[in-house]
C-alpha cells in the first residue's frame, strides 16, 4: 500500500524504528492524468462531471468511477444522472454493501465515496479493456496524496490502460490546485 508524505515516514521511523521500502509494481502503470478542472459554481462542476462521464462512455465507450467525498454528493449525483431511470448509473456508498464485483462493461458509470471505493476489485471486461478500461473521476481534492492515489489507483490496474481527472469545485482552501499538486 501507500506509505504517505515523507513527513509521514519520517514519523514512523522515529517511533517504531523502521525502515522502508519502495517496491515496484508487476506491471508498468498504464494510467493517463487528465488536467485538473477548477469549476467556479456548484451548478457548473454537476454539469461538468455529467458531461464529462457521458462523453466518456457514450462516445469513448468507456466506464466511469465518480469519487465524490460525501453520502449527499453521491445521491444528488445519482438524482441528477436520472437516479432509478439510469439503467447504466449505480452507486456505491457503504463498505459493508453489497456491490456486484463482476466484470464491468462499456458505458458503466458508478457514482461512490472513496471509503466505499477502496478494496473493490473491479474486474473489466476484454471490450472495455479495448475501450481504453476505467476513466476515474475524482471530485473533490483530498486532503493528501495518498488518497489522491488511492482513488487514481482504481484505474489501470493489473497492465490495463486507465485514465483520471480531478474536477473540483473553487473554494477559498483551493487557491491554486496546479501549485498544490506540485507541492505533493
Amino acid at each position: 500500500g501507500t506509505l504517505g508524505s515523507h513527513r509521514e515516514r519520517d514519523l514512523l521511523e522515529e517511533i517504531y524504528a523502521v525502515d522502508f521500502v519502495n517496491v515496484p509494481t508487476a506491471k508498468c502503470k498504464l494510467f493517463y492524468e487528465h488536467v485538473p478542472i477548477v469549476c467556479k459554481s456548484a451548478a457548473d462542476w454537476t454539469d461538468t462531471i455529467i458531461e464529462s462521464a457521458k462523453r466518456l462512455t457514450e462516445t469513448d465507450g468507456r466506464s466511469v468511477l465518480i469519487i465524490c467525498e460525501t453520502l449527499n454528493e453521491v445521491a444528488e449525483l445519482y438524482k441528477v444522472f436520472g437516479g432509478k431511470n439510469a439503467t447504466n448509473v449505480r452507486t456505491y456508498t457503504r463498505e459493508y454493501e453489497e456491490f456486484d464485483t463482476g466484470e464491468l462493461s462499456p458505458g458503466q458509470i458508478i457514482i461512490a465515496t472513496n471509503l466505499a471505493g477502496r478494496g473493490t476489485d473491479i474486474k473489466l471486461t476484454q471490450k472495455l479493456k479495448g475501450a481504453g478500461g476505467v476513466h476515474v473521476c475524482l471530485t473533490y481534492l483530498p486532503s493528501n496524496i495518498r488518497v489522491e492515489q488511492q482513488a487514481f489507483g482504481r484505474a489501470a490496474r493489473c497492465g490495463d490502460r486507465g485514465s483520471g481527472q480531478l474536477i473540483v469545485l473553487d473554494q477559498k482552501e483551493i487557491l491554486n490546485i496546479m501549485l498544490l499538486k506540485r507541492q505533493r
